[in-house]
C-alpha cells in the first residue's frame, strides 16, 4: 500500500500515530471518505504542540468524523487477503478493529537531505535541544542569511516593494 498513490482508495484505515505526518494523512484520507482511526500512544495527539492546540485540533478533527484513539497502542497486526485486524489496547482493555490499510506515523521525520539548505545558513540540525535563546538567534541568523542569499538571487522579499 502506498500512502501517497493508493491504487485504490481503501473504505477504512488505521493511523498509527498521532504527529504531523500522522494527522496529515488521516485528514486527507477523511476528506477523501475514509473511515480513519487514529491511535496515538500519548495522551493528546500532535504530541509535540501545546495542550490547547492540540485539543482544539483533536475536537475539529472528530467533529469532521475521525475516531481517535488515545493513551492507546497497536499490540498486534493479522494481515488478512484484503484487510487487516489490529489489537489496540487503553486502559487495561483490548478491542479489535478491521481495517482495509494501515499507515504507520510513528516517528516519521521530514527529509530535507539534499536541498542544499547548508549553503543558505538554514540551521537543520535538531535545534529543540538547544535553549530558547540559542534557538531564537540561530533562527534570526538563519533568516538574515536566507533573505540575503533571496536578495542576492534577485527574489523579492517582504521588504522589496518594487512591483514587476
Amino acid at each position: 500500500f502506498e500512502a501517497m498513490v493508493p491504487e485504490t482508495m481503501p473504505k477504512s484505515l488505521l493511523v498509527v500515530g498521532s504527529g504531523a505526518i500522522g494527522i496529515e494523512f488521516a485528514s486527507f484520507y477523511n476528506a477523501m471518505g475514509v473511515d480513519v482511526t487514529v491511535v496515538e500512544v500519548m495522551d493528546q495527539i500532535m504530541p509535540v504542540e501545546d495542550v490547547e492546540i492540540s485539543k482544539l485540533a483533536q475536537k475539529q478533527l472528530e467533529k469532521q468524523g475521525l475516531k481517535i484513539k488515545l493513551a492507546a497502542k497497536v499490540t498486534k497486526l493479522d494481515r488478512h487477503a484484503d484487510s487487516v485486524t489490529a489489537t489496540i489496547e487503553a486502559n487495561g482493555k483490548s478491542e479489535q478493529i478491521t481495517v482495509d490499510r494501515v499507515i504507520s506515523a510513528v516517528g516519521v521525520q521530514g527529509n530535507i537531505e539534499g536541498l542544499g539548505l547548508e549553503t543558505l545558513g538554514a540551521a537543520t540540525a535538531s535545534w529543540r535541544r538547544r535553549s530558547t535563546r540559542s534557538r531564537r538567534d540561530s533562527r534570526r541568523r538563519s533568516a538574515r542569511s536566507t533573505t540575503s542569499a533571496a536578495l542576492r538571487q534577485g527574489f523579492p522579499s517582504r521588504g522589496d516593494t518594487r512591483r514587476p
